[in-house]
């Protein structure tokens, strides 16, 4: 979440839930896709991930162990979830979780899909932010959807907003870092020092303040 100063709302107006709401998916971010390549390897790929989690002392959840093998591959699913999920420090939690027909999904997702709205956009991508991980944290998890990419999955897709994932170029990966840190870092200056205009809307109010930005 965008750190903002706990005076916002004095100075500005803005409700600070308001701005999290609108902005809260605002930094680097790694959207991978998949489906497991059998079954079978999923106690396996729970048990190495769950060693990595362990070694690095980031927390784990595990979810069911065993995907059912009369689901895997059709396109109807059930809404229990499988496989483990792991939270790096200062990253949002990182999910090598799936449906039961294979295919990757996330505990968003599948939460969004079957509560709110079937809607297949919810579970087509595994998404986490990395933007206040940092570099290094981002580096590795790249690296860990690649090693595990490899040896469990099949139609694996992968974004990264920071272009590790393409490049695998360490400057290429702190650059990104280092600009959308500066940027978020200014949005949250302006936005403690410039106030909303009356009759301003929200949406009137943030182009403005980033168009300061724009200026320098």
């Amino acid at each position: 979440m965008v750190s903002v100063p706990t005076d916002i709302k004095n100075k500005t107006g803005i409700c600070l839930t308001s701005f999290e709401n609108r902005f809260g998916n605002m930094g680097i971010t790694i959207h991978f896709k998949g489906k497991i390549k059998s079954p079978d390897l999923l106690p396996q790929l729970i048990e190495e991930a769950k060693d990595i989690a362990v070694a690095n002392n980031w927390k784990h959840h595990i979810f069911e162990k065993e995907l059912p093998k009369e689901s895997y591959g059709k396109v109807d699913f059930n809404d229990t979830l499988y496989g483990i999920s792991f939270t790096p420090p200062k990253c949002e939690p990182v999910s090598f979780t799936f449906l039961s027909n294979g295919n990757l999904c996330s505990v968003v997702g599948i939460k969004m899909y079957f509560e709110y709205e079937q809607d297949e956009t919810f579970i087509s991508w595994n998404s986490f932010k990395t933007q206040y991980a940092g570099p290094e944290i981002h580096k590795i998890l790249i690296l860990i959807i690649d090693y595990f990419s490899k040896k469990y999955l099949i139609d694996v897709e992968v974004i990264d907003e920071a272009d590790f994932w393409d490049t695998r170029d360490e400057t290429i990966l702190n650059q990104k870092f280092e600009f959308l840190g500066g940027l978020i870092n200014s949005f949250g200056s302006q936005l403690e020092f410039v106030p909303q205009r009356d009759g301003e809307s929200f949406e009137e109010y943030l182009k403005r303040i980033a168009d300061n930005i724009k200026k320098g």
